[in-house]
């Protein structure tokens, strides 16, 4: 097992086993990484037999415990959790045992918290979740009060209250006003929790019928197929209209058992967030002011708001994962001054707060004249030398987020042509680079709530004017599958994501080889290399010293990052609204990108390299 101490990681195990497999001796690869031989060989020996899970630690559990409680009284404390509903510090007494081992029991057991047992029964409560987006969706309606206008009695008194109730509505009931009630249609997705609600007027079964057309419009949109749809048993739901509207679009129609809403728990579980996070969030001053705040709710639920049942991603991020196959890593971000390839690692959004907390307009502002989400200013400045903030890597993701189509821009051939490169030419001109000295302090207290030291900012100035020939410069990162060619030629363990998306975790030697092996397959050896520090940025900038790849506001949705919460990387090419003035695109987020000459000095190619990808450039009379 690793500890604290150990030399190796799983990514240095990786390292170790490419260098390995490169042809370098084990001992000289041993010495470089302070290992013995003998832990160099069994770390290679255990890639060949097992593969990618060789490198893994093996759990250290004992094969046997002799002091573990009997497996019958083990029973008997199950026995009385179920039917009796006691916790552990009853139980330790009428047993003679500790609450401590009572309570551990009750863990081994799944038993140790009553909300995960089902109250008539006493047995754990049986949860179920689909292999993938629309297999089945849950449909339910809540029934809500109306708000007379200017507010009802909570808000505004009793006195108050009544008289915006008589003012509201002229219908009667024994001499009472009545302003009736809303109808809150919900459609939750069983395996990404992707939700679609509206408010209407009422439940009947045109109007439940109407409903289900919009939000099958809605996950069609996502990229979603819906196969089944599961309902209670009310009277729109039981009509031969709605399940005869289901399968004239190829939809099954499922209902629960009479009486057991437990079936339906998802979207029984998303009506009392939608009580909690929107009816009931604020007080609302008409019925119409609490409609209109549903739709930021909904997005905010969808895209920004961690789900526990999803490892804290939102619902948006599993929309394309479908098989849940590929696994999730966090947050990594370049500072300034790290030369571009090196990685600062982070938890989960420990290093940028949610969007909405960068400025109190947010709400206010969350979309600017052109209707495209808006988000405010994060550290991803070109002109300060903050390099770039980057999203999250290993998980797929291909669909449609903020207004971006996300969809892959393989070179033509697909991902087994593995020689053709989209080339996109940058002309001669300058590039002003770095942070002037005197602005550093300013630069430094407008990013202060990022975390990232001044000393960072300072090792960008003075700035500097530099001339850079023109060039030749890929418009996208190399994918997997132009990758995997390489990697089963060369012997390296092939990359687990998408073909479409980003290869990661490559070391500097590896890019290196790339470059020099498809340079070799496309009749131009040794012209296919990694861009310099300087071509990248001026790629990025282009003539007009922008701060972004876009221009000089940014804006969420333009670039796979943080703020955007898909907590996945995306195809290449996914965001075409955030290319370069050149038409580069992904300059800003989805991957880090090696280079082959750094500001700052050499590589520490051991190190830094892990879990980067790669761009490929070259001189522009390359053909």
């Amino acid at each position: 097992m690793s500890h604290r101490n150990a030399r190796l990681t799983v990514f240095g195990r990786r390292l170790l086993v490419e260098r390995v497999c490169s042809g370098r001796p084990v001992a000289h690869v041993a010495a470089e990484m302070g290992i013995s031989r003998a832990t160099a060989h069994k770390w290679t020996r255990r890639w060949r037999t097992e593969g990618e899970a060789g490198l893994h630690d093996r759990s250290s559990r004992p094969h046997t415990t002799p002091h573990r409680t009997a497996s019958a009284v083990e029973d008997r404390v199950c026995d009385l959790r179920q039917s009796r509903k006691l916790g552990p510090a009853r139980i330790g007494p009428i047993l003679g045992l500790p609450a401590s081992t009572v309570h551990r029991i009750l863990v081994r057991h799944g038993l140790n918290r009553l909300a995960w047992l089902d109250r008539p029964t006493g047995e754990p409560i049986r949860r179920y979740e689909r292999a993938r987006p629309g297999e089945l969706v849950h449909v339910d309606i809540k029934k809500l009060g109306n708000i007379p206008d200017g507010g009802g009695w909570r808000t505004v008194g009793r006195t108050t209250g009544d008289r915006n109730r008589q003012a509201t509505t002229t219908e009667r009931k024994s001499c009472s006003p009545v302003i009736g009630y809303s109808y809150i249609h919900s459609a939750v997705d069983d395996h990404s929790r992707l939700a679609y609600s509206e408010v209407l007027p009422d439940e009947r079964q045109h109007t439940a019928i109407a409903f289900w057309q919009r939000a099958n419009a809605f996950f069609s949109d996502h990229g979603i197929s819906v196969e089944r749809v599961l309902t209670d048993n009310g009277s729109c739901y039981k009509s031969k209209l709605f399940t005869q509207s289901l399968a004239a679009a190829g939809i099954i129609h499922k209902k629960i058992r009479p009486y057991r809403p437990q079936t339906n728990g998802k979207v029984e579980r998303f009506n009392r967030t939608l009580l909690d996070e929107w009816a009931y969030l604020r007080p609302y001053t008409s019925n119409h002011e609490r409609t209109a705040a549903l739709s930021d709710f909904l997005h905010t639920y969808n895209h920004h708001r961690c789900h526990t049942a999803l490892d804290g991603h939102p619902p948006i991020s599993r929309v394309n994962n479908t098989a849940g196959q590929y696994t999730r890593a966090y947050p990594q971000v370049v500072g300034p001054g790290r030369g571009r390839g090196e990685r600062l690692s982070c938890g989960r959004g420990s290093l940028l707060p949610p969007p909405q907390q960068y400025d109190h307009h947010h709400q206010a502002a969350r979309h600017d004249q052109h209707g495209q989400p808006r988000g405010d200013v994060l550290p991803v400045l070109l002109r300060q030398g903050v390099h770039r903030v980057e999203g999250v890597h290993d998980v797929s993701s291909s669909r449609a987020v903020g207004g971006c189509s996300l969809c892959p821009r393989l070179p033509p051939g697909g991902a087994a042509n593995q020689a053709a490169v989209d080339w996109v030419d940058v002309p001669d001109g300058w590039l002003l680079r770095g942070t002037p000295a005197e602005a550093v302090a300013e630069v430094a207290e407008r990013y202060a709530r990022t975390g990232v030291p001044v000393e960072w900012y300072r090792k960008e100035a003075p700035r500097s004017r530099v001339r850079v020939p023109a060039f030749r410069i890929a418009r996208t990162q190399v994918a997997v599958g132009q990758w995997v060619p390489f990697a089963r030629a060369t012997g390296r363990p092939p990359p687990g994501a998408p073909a479409d998306h980003p290869v990661t975790g490559v070391t500097w030697e590896a890019a290196t080889a790339y470059c020099r092996r498809l340079g070799a397959r496309s009749g131009t050896p040794g012209r296919i290399r990694l861009p310099t520090e300087d071509e990248w940025e001026r790629a990025a900038r282009g003539d007009d010293d922008r701060e972004f790849p876009r221009g000089d506001t940014y804006r969420t949705g333009l670039a796979n990052l943080v703020d955007l919460g898909l907590g996945t990387t995306a195809p290449v090419g996914s965001f075409p609204g955030g290319a370069s003035p050149y038409g580069v695109l992904d300059l800003a987020g989805n991957a880090d990108e090696a280079r082959c000459a750094r500001r700052h000095g050499a590589y520490e190619r051991d190190l830094t390299a892990i879990g980067v990808g790669l761009r490929l450039a070259a001189d522009a009379d390359t053909p």
